[in-house]
């Protein structure tokens, strides 16, 4: 895509080794598979329960989110000299292709709400908890191959490439994730998301006129295409399913429905779930697509704005296509 030697996997990987390791002053050994530079570390966790290895480390630190890479995606998209750039000089294509991990919310009662099972128990009084996403566990599932290609086919407008992309060899397209956090934050409710993974549905952004003040118009375009309705529609009973199946029913009474809507369960129907879906999806924040960095129109491959020097613009509208996973660690790579 980028006709550089260095955005190819094997190019890639150093840069992913030196931002996602859990580096430990105590155990050197760790050093074997991953490296580490200057100021670009994590740190580890010392746990007692399994529940809390998937809390993100930087969320104690700050260092890599607030001080090495600052994330700030759509402040990037509305307001940052980026935006003064495309005002005068608006390449075709800068501003399409936005897509978004979408998501169903939902949240589930504690049974007997344990000391460290939510946010405002007494085991969460860190203010480091409140920094990053209070993330529990994190799994992802792939959907029958041949009903996804009958989903495709009723696509149009859509890549070759990307169709063909979504149906070589075995892919996660589902997601499945819980955090220790619900709302209101009394201790006793938790939240869980069932959402798309390697969505084809893609938004634009356009620039409501020449003046900086003026935020950009943006249309997320979510949930438009026969593949990522069929996905969705599969990923939410799946995960009521999964919700309900023993040892993972056992903490939790039956969801916390919102007033006026209706509980979600394995057999729901397509438009139960719709209803539902209208009503509740939100995204997981993770805008990138050829928005605003796109490469080749705005930036080089070493994301050299074009036009401008000494300016460089790390963001994740770099990403062209969709990815299985939260772009954090995507964008941290980048910054490398």
């Amino acid at each position: 895509m980028a006709d550089d030697d260095n955005w190819s996997w094997s190019g890639f990987l150093f840069h992913f080794r030196k931002t996602q390791h859990p580096f430990s002053p105590l155990d050197s050994s760790l050093l074997k598979n991953h490296r580490y530079n200057g100021e670009v570390h994590t740190a580890s966790r010392l746990a007692s329960r399994p529940r809390r290895s998937c809390r993100s480390p930087h969320s104690r630190t700050g260092v890599i989110a607030s001080a090495v890479y600052p994330l700030n995606g759509m402040e990037v998209m509305n307001s940052t000299i980026v935006k003064r750039i495309l005002i005068s000089t608006l390449p075709d294509e800068v501003g399409e292709n936005l897509w978004d991990h979408l998501a169903l919310p939902q949240q589930r009662k504690l049974r007997s709400p344990a000391p460290d099972a939510s946010i405002r128990s007494p085991a969460f009084n860190a203010a480091a908890f409140t920094t990053g996403s209070p993330l529990d566990w994190h799994t992802t599932d792939s959907i029958d191959p041949e009903e996804l290609k009958t989903a495709l086919a009723r696509d149009s407008g859509v890549l070759l490439r990307e169709k063909e992309g979504l149906l070589r060899g075995a892919r996660y397209h589902l997601g499945m994730l819980m955090l220790y956090i619900g709302v209101p934050l009394d201790e006793t409710l938790v939240r869980t998301y069932a959402l798309i993974l390697l969505p084809i549905s893609r938004g634009a952004i356009t620039l409501k006129s020449a003046d900086i003040s003026d935020q950009p118009a943006i249309d997320h375009n979510h949930y438009a295409t026969a593949s990522d309705q069929y996905r969705l529609r599969t990923a939410v009973p799946t995960f009521a399913k999964f919700m309900n199946t023993s040892p993972v029913v056992d903490p939790f009474t039956e969801e916390a429905v919102p007033p006026g809507l209706k509980m979600i369960r394995e057999e729901s129907s397509d438009a139960e779930i719709d209803e539902r879906l209208n009503a509740a999806t939100m995204t997981l924040q993770h805008p990138a697509g050829k928005v605003t960095a796109n490469m080749g129109k705005v930036v080089d491959t070493e994301f050299r704005v074009e036009g401008v020097q000494w300016l460089r613009a790390i963001d994740a509208s770099a990403r062209h296509t969709s990815i299985s996973c939260p772009i954090q660690a995507v964008v941290y790579a980048l910054g490398e």
